[in-house]
């Protein structure tokens, strides 16, 4: 755990850069792109004694998307939801913490494979909402008009 906060933090901090640069959908594809990955490599990987480090390494590595997912998540909130920011937020964290509960309701019922595929598909159904997301404001920017100053 102490790995995964430190590497988080860091990642954290870095994640503002980026987006400002690279913009939020290059963050979101980079943190799928990783979470994906590393979802298709526990699901393949036989853990032996001698390979320790490889979990910690995994440690790592889900602390880059989980940096993505937290930082640029909470940014969109901010810029979706400009009127009702306050219950934007709020709704937001209600929402992932009803995650977890369920998640850790269903957890100890399934093997760790099941528990692997079904964050596969978790991930894949927010990801096709996440695009669905962008397209949305993308139109409604491309449909605003662009107000004229008028001169006095």
């Amino acid at each position: 755990m102490i790995g995964f906060g430190v590497c988080d933090s860091i990642a954290s901090f870095t994640v503002g850069y980026l987006e400002k640069y690279a913009g939020r959908l290059f963050c979101f594809i980079f943190a799928a792109i990783v979470n994906y990955s590393l979802l298709i490599t526990m699901i393949l990987w036989g853990p032996a004694e001698s390979q320790t480090y490889v979990i910690f390494l995994i440690v790592a590595v889900w602390s880059l998307a989980d940096a993505v997912w937290q930082t640029t998540g909470w940014a969109i909130y901010g810029t979706l939801f400009t009127k009702d920011d306050e219950a934007a937020f709020s709704n937001r964290a209600l929402w992932e913490d009803t995650g977890y509960f369920i998640f850790f309701l269903y957890a100890s019922t399934i093997v760790v494979r099941t528990s692997l595929i079904l964050l596969l598909v978790y991930l894949t159904v927010s990801m096709i909402c996440y695009g669905i997301l962008e397209l949305l404001e993308y139109n409604k920017r491309k449909v605003q008009p662009v107000r004229e100053e008028t001169v006095n």
